[in-house]
């Protein structure tokens, strides 16, 4: 069940991140496509669109506590990491926000070179200060995606060290052969814009917790939209993506709920 979910999610920021963009349901107008026995009813919108039913979904946008598959559907196309998991592999990792990283010789102490240039959704620089201003963010407040990067930096005032604008090093203070995976986790790496806390903070507590349960400001290639609680969350492209966009993409993706009984 676990690898399932996994797999699941794996489709669907595949999709997210823009490699789906030719994929229809129906025929090329909408209509039934053909060969099955016209099971699929009239789309009626538009091809761009990407729909995707859950049974459920949480509002909670806030990487340092969102830790359900549910919730990764949504956010994993709005916020983004370090590095990543490469593929399907569960132990080989590709840059993302970083473009290269490299560990000392006894692994103890790793440093990730940022790619030049990126841009929070809200004009906010991601730079190596923003690094360390999320991520002590994750460890100190605790709300649960804390023990993944925390479980190996537990001082984030002295072990992540700004070493320019484009450097960020973390010095664990003791081997750690694959801090690259744990920084490529699907959770509790996600980046926000660090100027949500100060906008946003309601205190030590909450630094933008309540706000984030429904609002994101990541730097992927999806910005959130709109919510209606317990029904569908909306998302669309961000024109400002530091990939950019090339070729068919879904232009919009909706999360839509669906009743459990209406599935069976």
């Amino acid at each position: 069940m676990k690898r399932s979910a996994i797999a699941l999610v794996s489709v669907l920021v595949l999709a997210l991140t823009g490699c789906g963009g030719g994929t229809q349901v129906g025929g090329p107008t909408g209509s039934p496509a053909p060969g099955n026995g016209g099971q699929n009813a009239p789309l009626n919108r538009d091809r761009n669109t990407l729909v995707v039913a859950v049974d459920a979904f949480n509002p909670d946008f806030d990487p340092a506590s969102a830790y359900l598959l549910s919730e990764a559907l949504i956010w994993r196309g709005i916020y983004e990491s370090l590095i990543r998991l490469k593929g399907d592999s569960a132990s080989e990792v590709e840059p993302l926000l970083a473009d290269s990283w490299e560990a000392n010789a006894d692994k103890s102490s790793w440093t990730f070179h940022l790619h030049p240039g990126v841009k929070f959704t809200d004009g906010t620089p991601l730079d190596a200060q923003a690094v360390k201003t999320v991520y002590t963010r994750t460890i100190k407040i605790e709300l649960g995606t804390q023990l993944i990067i925390g479980s190996f930096i537990t001082n984030p005032a002295k072990q992540i060290v700004v070493v320019d604008p484009l450097t960020v090093r973390f010095d664990i203070g003791r081997p750690a052969p694959h801090f690259d995976v744990v920084m490529a986790a699907q959770y509790g790496t996600g980046l926000v814009s660090p100027k949500v806390f100060t906008e946003h903070s309601k205190g030590p507590t909450d630094q933008g917790h309540e706000w984030l349960q429904t609002h994101a400001v990541g730097t992927g290639p999806y910005m959130l939209q709109s919510i209606q609680p317990n029904d569908q969350v909306v998302l669309v492209q961000n024109p400002n993506y530091w990939r950019g966009w090339s070729g068919n993409h879904f232009k919009q993706v909706i999360i839509k709920q669906i009743p459990e009984s209406s599935t069976r």
